[in-house]
C-alpha cells in the first residue's frame, strides 16, 4: 500500500484562549506574590513552607493542562492525529465512520461535562443538543469537524485548513 503524505496543521490559539491563559498566569503569579509578601511582613519566613503544597498543586495543574492541550493536527497516511505532549489521539481511517464539518449553530449551547474550557485550549468531554456527548480537541471554536468512530465515539477537532480533512475523507 502506498503511503500518503502527512500534513501537519498547527493549532493557533483563539483570542479567548489567549485571554484565559494569560489571565490565569498573571492571576496566579500576583496571588502568590501577594501571599509571600504578606507572610514575610507579618509572620516571618518560616510560614512560607506552608505555601509549598499550594505551589506544587498549581504548577502540576498548569503542566497537566499544557501537556494535554492540542499542539497540532496531522492528517494523512490513513489517520488523523491530534498531537499532544502526553497521549496523542490517533484516529485510524478504518475506525472512522463519518466526517463532517460542523456549523456554528450546532455548537451553540455546548456544555462542558469534564475537561478544560480555555486554558491552553478546549479539551475534554462536552455535550451539545445537536451532537450529543463528544470529546473535543481544539484551540479555537471555528472550523470544527465531527468525526464519528467505532473506538473513540464522537470526536470533534478544530482545523485551520479544513480542506485537508475533507480531502483525507474523500479519498
Amino acid at each position: 500500500m502506498e503511503r500518503q503524505p502527512v500534513y501537519t496543521i498547527p493549532y493557533k490559539w483563539s483570542r479567548t484562549v489567549w485571554i484565559v491563559t494569560s489571565s490565569l498566569f498573571v492571576g496566579v503569579a500576583a496571588t502568590l506574590l501577594y501571599i509571600i509578601y504578606g507572610m514575610l511582613n507579618h509572620h516571618g519566613s518560616e510560614e512560607l513552607l506552608t505555601l509549598i503544597p499550594l505551589v506544587v498543586v498549581l504548577v502540576a495543574v498548569l503542566i497537566g493542562c499544557e501537556g494535554y492541550a492540542p499542539q497540532c493536527l496531522e492528517v494523512g497516511d490513513g489517520r488523523i492525529v491530534v498531537v499532544r505532549r502526553y497521549n496523542s489521539v490517533v484516529l485510524r481511517r478504518e475506525e472512522i465512520v463519518s466526517v463532517r464539518q460542523l456549523s456554528p449553530q450546532e455548537c451553540r449551547g455546548t456544555i462542558r461535562l469534564m475537561g478544560n474550557g480555555g486554558l491552553f485550549g478546549y479539551t475534554g468531554t462536552y455535550w451539545a443538543r445537536s451532537i450529543g456527548r463528544f470529546s473535543l480537541y481544539t484551540t479555537s471554536m471555528r472550523n470544527l469537524f465531527l468525526i464519528e468512530t467505532t473506538t473513540h465515539g464522537r470526536v470533534v477537532v478544530g482545523c485551520d485548513e479544513p480542506q485537508r480533512i475533507l480531502d483525507f475523507w474523500q479519498k
